[in-house]
């Protein structure tokens, strides 16, 4: 336990799938796997084990849940210290209405375009919890905010080809800064890669709309070349919404991570530059 003058501090964990409450952040060993050509089974006996075994030895005794963290532990509430160990592009207002004013709320903030945050929120009087952005944080999406693992085909008549003058690149490395507020603008995701193909080698930059499995597309990038593929499903215009928003972060001054925070509401949440007030978009 953690003690702040003769008051006994609660904390709560939040993993994937599990919520360890009333305890100092410990380290959970991972389930056992057994790995069978395609096929992946977890022994969740063995991993809860293990995971009794690791508090023991640090003299910890918490209260080990498995379930959905989403949703908190209100019988362990209120706490003083919420730390998230796994990605979330929507903070669940579980997590700040379980908490007292003052606590604070680690999380690793995952929006899915470029990198990943590590998010400082503090719980205000009324309910609310504002922070910002500290640094670089990834880990493994909680499950229910995961992409689809698959886009789904669109008709012939959704597919758009057309060139651009904007590398790639100069999307797929921008700065932290901007991977927010790409994110917090268009709501849209990205992944990239070095690929070839029959034509050489390429740079390919994916983007996709996490609320629509059918719209997604890709901007190729080529040695030698000032005009880049662009290629789009579906009818939401991806690359002229990602490009404008980077260069609205530009007309800002390309501003750094540090300079942006999150206010969390029970009825959402939101990115800002600077202060709560400035709102985007």
């Amino acid at each position: 336990m953690v003690s702040r003058g003769s008051r006994i501090q609660t904390a709560k964990r939040v993993a994937a799938n599990t919520v360890v409450a009333r305890a100092t952040p410990v380290r959970a060993e991972t389930p056992a796997a057994r790995v069978d050509g395609r096929r992946r089974r977890q022994d969740r006996g063995a991993g809860r084990r293990g995971q009794r075994r690791s508090v023991r030895t640090v003299g910890a005794r918490p209260l080990l849940l498995a379930g959905d963290g989403a949703a908190g532990h209100r019988q362990g509430a209120p706490y003083d210290r919420v730390h998230v160990t796994c990605g979330v592009r929507d903070v669940p207002y579980a997590w700040i209405e379980q908490c007292r004013p003052g606590a604070v709320n680690v999380v690793p903030y995952c929006p899915g375009f470029g990198e990943g945050h590590e998010l400082r929120l503090t719980v205000t009087p009324d309910g609310a919890a504002h922070g910002r952005f500290a640094g670089y944080a990834d880990y493994m999406m909680m499950r229910s905010q995961r992409d689809p693992a698959d886009r789904l085909p669109r008709g012939s008549e959704d597919r758009r080809r057309s060139t651009t003058g904007i590398d790639p690149r100069t999307i797929a490395f921008a700065p932290a800064g901007a991977d927010l507020a790409i994110a917090a603008l268009t709501g849209l995701t990205s992944e990239g890669g070095a690929d070839r193909d029959e034509d050489g080698e390429l740079y390919r930059l994916w983007l996709s709309d996490p609320a629509d499995p059918y719209a997604w597309g890709t901007v190729k990038w080529r040695p030698g070349s000032t005009e880049y593929e662009v290629y789009q499903v579906g009818e939401r215009p991806l690359w002229d919404e990602v490009t404008a928003a980077y260069f609205r972060w530009v007309g800002w001054g390309g501003p750094g991570r540090d300079r942006f925070g999150m206010t969390v509401t029970q009825g959402g949440q939101y990115v800002w530059l600077d202060r709560p007030e400035r709102g985007l978009p």
